[in-house]
């Protein structure tokens, strides 16, 4: 009889979906009033940076890193 691995050893903890989740909610929340920074502003450059640093911290298994990137960008960009 085959046994099959334990796969809740390769599921990402609560902390980085939440942390995927909100940024996701954040980005396609729909119409709002207020523009995004500009391009070449030091907001966006922020918020840029948040957001890749974030993502890669998140894809490399550095589930707080990745937290706390996105949650600094949901704070940056509040009505995106």
């Amino acid at each position: 009889m085959h046994h099959l691995p334990d796969r809740s050893s390769l599921r990402r903890p609560p902390t980085a979906l939440t942390a995927v989740a909100a940024a996701s909610l954040t980005l396609v929340a729909g119409c709002h009033p207020g523009a995004p920074p500009a391009p070449g502003s030091p907001e966006y450059a922020a918020a840029v940076r948040a957001f890749y640093v974030g993502l890669a911290a998140l894809e490399s298994g550095e589930d707080a890193h990745a937290e706390s990137n996105l949650t600094a960008l949901t704070t940056m960009l509040p009505n995106d």
